[in-house]
């Protein structure tokens, strides 16, 4: 597509000049562009609101803190969501305020969020994921394989002309129980549910190995990289 990307760049320096914007790379290099995306994070946005005349505490960044239950250094004040920071996700955000109401009204119902949420980035093509990554397992010192399935050979995403991407699974060797879940392409952000699911009760790649897939669908490449991971696991 013409994409240019730089890759573990250090940081850069911009400037205005005569010809426009002129950003120094720590390699010395030189670039020109249009326009420049500098991202920085998030900070809350609680200025304002009067949190320190109730001693609500708050971060270097404006985030409140928050206790396991979602309570603030305020008893009677619980906060959840974007303003409380990361993973600062929709999905997330309400589960932490079903959490944080059960706690602040004694309702004995959701006392904990997910502990391993989905991501997902609705870019073109989507991308999404769960649990550990390869790098993630690593440091872990798990011993990891993966398995891999192309929607270039998927019949479903042949139909619909959208061929780009894959299912990957990150699994244990030793007893192949599942650790991660990785898709790229269209609709990723709705199959990588599929891998949470299994997930969230420590299950292993043969689940998608026995369990039966409608024929087309997306879903399928589930099935074939839990088979390429099986095939690099050694023969017993």
């Amino acid at each position: 597509m013409g994409m240019r990307v730089v890759l573990g760049a250090g940081k850069a320096a911009v400037k205005r000049d005569g010809e426009g914007v002129r950003i120094t790379l720590a390699s010395g290099e030189h670039i020109m562009p249009d326009k420049v995306l500098f991202a920085a994070g998030r900070a809350g946005n609680t200025e304002g609101l009067g949190l320190e005349d109730v001693g609500v505490q708050v971060d270097e960044r404006n985030r409140i803190v928050v206790d396991e239950t979602f309570r603030t250094s305020a008893e009677w004040v619980y906060a959840a969501g974007d303003v409380i920071g990361p993973p600062a996700l929709a999905s997330v955000s309400m589960e932490q305020g079903r959490v944080a109401a059960c706690y602040a009204f004694g309702i004995p119902f959701k006392e904990t969020v997910d502990p391993i949420p989905p991501f997902g980035v609705y870019s073109v093509p989507e991308t999404a994921m769960v649990g550990l990554t390869e790098e993630g397992a690593a440091a872990q010192g798990i011993d990891f394989e993966v398995g891999r399935g192309w929607f270039a050979g998927n019949a479903r995403a042949t139909i619909s002309g959208a061929t780009d991407g894959l299912v990957k699974l990150v699994f244990q060797r030793e007893d192949r129980k599942l650790l991660g879940v990785h898709v790229l392409g269209d609709l990723a952000t709705e199959l990588v549910h599929q891998g949470q699911a299994v997930l969230n009760y420590g299950g292993t790649i043969d689940y998608f190995i026995h369990s039966t897939f409608n024929v087309p669908t997306a879903s399928e490449a589930y099935k074939y990289a839990a088979y390429d991971g099986l095939q690099r696991l050694p023969a017993r």
